[in-house]
């Protein structure tokens, strides 16, 4: 099968103009609770679907030490890394999900899903979480020599993000939506995507399996079928009510309490009347 394309950017540019109707700067949206329930609350009321945090993909890594530059024209960038050399990585710190924006965005979480609003935690994979903390020259050169300290870290990181799916959940969001942008078959190759790459999402996938609680996990279609392309993923097509796609989604866990994790598709894609297609993990990979 060929892997999915892409039909939505992996971070959406959020419209300037509903700054001005917010009393929320850009940055406050990004680091304050508040502002992160109104700017979900607005963009849910242009796009349709779930009240979505975060709104980029680098709360994980600065969780994890880096420094961000937020820019609300090019979207929020690493601009320091907390690993520099090899012997950085070993010292790398767990997340303190208690402390900083990370704790903001599950508070967030909280706070929208007490108001009755359906919620969707935005989660990115080890692969791209490790190209945020340490050039990626510095992540590969050290996989190439030393393998077994990349297997270490992305053991680490996926231990971090597990922890953050079942916080999020705990916080009542709906639906986990997971990626890893850079970390897909068509990025890396195949070798190192079977060797590395997809174990490290399928044993997150597997942590997280029995304790979703009735939410969903969505994994990106690039991911997904990556996934299946190396058989540790096998899919069914789901016949669902609803129009668009995000309508699926949230009558989906009244339909089928078994379903755990959906793929194969874009969670941004508002207008598709795909049928879902369920993901099962296959066993002993």
């Amino acid at each position: 099968m060929k892997i999915f394309k892409c039909i939505g950017n992996e971070e959406e540019k959020i419209p300037q103009e509903l700054f001005q109707d917010l009393s929320f700067t850009y940055r406050e949206a990004n680091e304050d609770s508040e502002g992160m329930i109104a700017l979900a609350k607005a963009l849910q009321l242009i796009k349709g679907g779930f009240c979505t945090l975060p709104f980029c993909n680098t709360v994980e890594a600065e969780a994890f030490g880096c420094e961000i530059k937020f820019d609300a024209q090019a979207g929020n960038r690493v601009q320091s890394y907390p690993i520099h050399a090899q012997g950085d990585i070993e010292h790398l710190r767990d997340i303190d999900f208690s402390q900083g924006r990370i704790a903001r965005v599950l508070e967030g979480v909280n706070r929208l899903s007490a108001q009755g609003e359906k919620v969707c935690l935005n989660i990115l994979g080890p692969i791209s979480i490790s190209n945020l903390i340490m050039e990626s020259k510095l992540f590969y050169r050290t996989y190439r020599k030393n393998p077994e300290i990349i297997e270490s870290l992305l053991k680490r990181i996926e231990n971090n993000i597990i922890h953050y799916m079942q916080q999020g959940i705990k916080m009542g969001a709906d639906i986990l939506s997971y990626s890893d942008p850079t970390g897909t078959m068509d990025i890396l190759g195949p070798k190192f995507y079977q060797e590395v790459s997809g174990p490290s999402t399928y044993r997150i996938l597997k942590g997280a399996e029995q304790n979703l609680e009735g939410a969903l996990l969505h994994i990106c279609g690039k991911t997904s079928t990556s996934l299946e392309k190396i058989g540790v993923v096998k899919k069914k097509t789901l016949d669902t009510a609803g129009n668009p796609y995000w309508e699926k989604l949230q009558q989906l866990p009244r339909e089928n309490q078994g379903v755990k994790f959906i793929g194969h598709w874009c969670m941004k894609s508002g207008s598709s009347r795909k049928n879902l297609t369920q993901l099962i993990l296959e066993e002993n990979k």
